[in-house]
């Protein structure tokens, strides 16, 4: 098991910033040897998971768009997001509404990110799909890490105490756990400013098939528009799709589910 997880480990290597990698430069990033090195590439280029571009350089594969679109018809809460997202923005005002994963690794995906036409554009490209975000970052990832373990809590806040300072979500590790437990009373999470200025997020938690919560679906507009809507309609319109959420996935399950809650 630890020689798979090794070998899938090292298409975390690449990202935006690195789309292409040298044996030699997965070699100096993974401490892996040599010998070991080039079986676990021979095994994912055999998958189609990586892909030589030229002679001792690698990019990801083509079996990774395939694994993508076996995704988006096989998660159920993006097959319930295919039901409600249209109906749901053409009836609320100007925003976006986006759809978001744990995805291990103490990282939470954007899985689905759509607006409403009168809006922003630059809301979608900001929340492209498939681009990964601390735990820390944001009303989508903050609610997801308050139904997350202790262990889980506690790496988040030692990979940035300063941040958590900064936006002003404790001082210290009890600060930032008591801060998160709030966040699970009231059922959502709010913030502004993270991605772009101007805006401000809401999100709610999101239950799987089993009734944990791994996912959660924010709303986010502009500052002035949130201020004259007010917060409580923002949730009105958040909890009604919540529980569209939970009536789709409950249509796909064998056992109906309720999301979990404290």
């Amino acid at each position: 098991m630890k020689s798979f997880q090794k070998a899938i480990g090292l298409l975390a290597l690449f990202d935006e910033k690195v789309a292409t990698l040298s044996v030699e430069e997965i070699a100096d990033r993974s401490a892996i040897p040599l010998p070991t090195l080039y079986r676990y590439i021979q095994n994912l280029r055999a998958a189609g998971l990586l892909i030589q571009i030229r002679t001792g350089t690698l990019a990801l594969g083509p079996r990774i768009a395939e694994l993508d679109r076996l995704m988006r018809i096989g998660d159920p809460l993006l097959l319930a997001s295919d039901a409600i997202f249209p109906k749901v923005l053409q009836n609320i005002k100007p925003s976006a509404l986006i759809l978001s994963r744990y995805a291990g690794n103490d990282t939470v995906l954007t899985i689905r990110a759509d607006a409403t036409r009168t809006d922003g554009i630059e809301q979608r490209f900001l929340r492209e799909r498939g681009i990964p975000y601390g735990l820390l970052k944001g009303a989508s990832s903050l609610v997801i890490l308050a139904y997350s373990s202790r262990g889980t809590i506690r790496r988040a806040y030692a990979n940035d105490p300063d941040y958590v300072q900064r936006f002003g979500m404790g001082e210290t590790l009890g600060d930032f756990s008591a801060y998160l437990a709030n966040i699970r009373r009231r059922g959502y999470a709010r913030t502004t400013n993270t991605f772009h200025t101007d805006r401000t997020s809401v999100a709610v938690p999101i239950a799987d098939l089993d009734g944990n919560i791994a996912a959660s679906l924010a709303r986010t507009l502009e500052m002035g528009l949130f201020d004259r809507v007010g917060e409580l309609a923002v949730l009105d319109d958040l909890h009604f799709i919540q529980r569209e959420f939970t009536r789709q996935v409950n249509l796909m399950s064998p056992a109906p589910i309720t999301p979990r809650k404290g």
